[in-house]
């Protein structure tokens, strides 16, 4: 059974998340029954090993076809591109198509600092994007300094095409309720301070002990099924992953009403 993956790639700051979000919308909007996922939100545990994202993202993509997901999108970059074919190669079915999203370089300085999160990493994004520029890999090449619409549009262009309906449910063994496995500390924080307040409580953290870090808000983007389910389902998988990597304490950040869902405080 084919399963269509979207994953779009090119150097932090280029404006991978914000395009696969208006593509998510988008589909999301004419009833496609479609997934969403950053590959960063799944693997925030430094340093992480290789083979946790591929691990995370076939994890997270069962539940989603389990809820009737008949297709995901995949932001980010990972380690290397070789990650990419790595990730899908995990997913039962997968037939990936890889766009890459480009900026001029000036272009690119001026987003990443617009972010104002860790500025001093900006050489390394434009040392990435010209390392991309020379490799060429991608089956799309997108204009990443054109309109929002009109990227998310080329990106997904012909995408995803027909697809199918709900895949197997993943058993218990596989898949945990998100209880199983290493100690949880829980953040939750009306409003605009929640992300940044969740990351300020796992840097505290992971400074005394190895840690991760899951942000509810990031890892249940689906348009089809039962939506605390899936914020369930996804949590076990990765706090099952990242005892596995070798962390001591998960820290989760999440809105009071995630964080009920999924049982924190209990």
């Amino acid at each position: 059974m084919s399963f269509p993956v979207l994953w779009l790639y090119g150097p932090s700051g280029v404006g991978k998340t914000t395009t696969a979000r208006a593509i998510y919308t988008r589909l999301s909007e004419e009833d496609v029954p479609v997934a969403c996922v950053d590959l960063d939100q799944i693997a925030l545990m430094y340093p992480a090993p290789r083979w946790v994202r591929p691990a995370h993202v076939a994890g997270v993509a069962a539940v989603f076809r389990a809820a009737g997901a008949g297709c995901l999108i995949v932001s980010g970059i990972g380690e290397d591109s070789a990650i990419v074919t790595e990730c899908a190669a995990g997913i039962p079915g997968a037939s990936l198509t890889v766009a890459r999203l480009r900026v001029e370089p000036g272009v690119l300085r001026e987003r990443f600092l617009a972010r104002g999160w860790r500025p001093d990493l900006l050489e390394d994004a434009l040392s990435d994007a010209a390392a991309y520029d020379e490799a060429g890999f991608g089956d799309l090449l997108v204009d990443g300094d054109a309109p929002l619409e009109e990227v998310a549009r080329k990106s997904s262009v012909g995408w995803p095409g027909i697809v199918a309906g709900t895949g197997p449910v993943p058993a218990e063994s596989e898949v945990d309720s998100g209880r199983a496995g290493i100690p949880v500390t829980w953040f939750t924080k009306d409003g605009p301070d929640l992300a940044p307040g969740g990351w300020t409580l796992f840097e505290g953290v992971r400074a005394k002990e190895p840690a991760a870090y899951v942000d509810l808000t990031q890892v249940g983007r689906c348009s089809a099924g039962d939506p605390a389910w899936i914020l369930r389902r996804n949590l076990g998988v990765l706090r099952a992953g990242y005892a596995r990597a070798g962390a001591a304490r998960l820290v989760v950040a999440g809105t009071a009403e995630e964080i009920a869902t999924v049982g924190g405080g209990q």
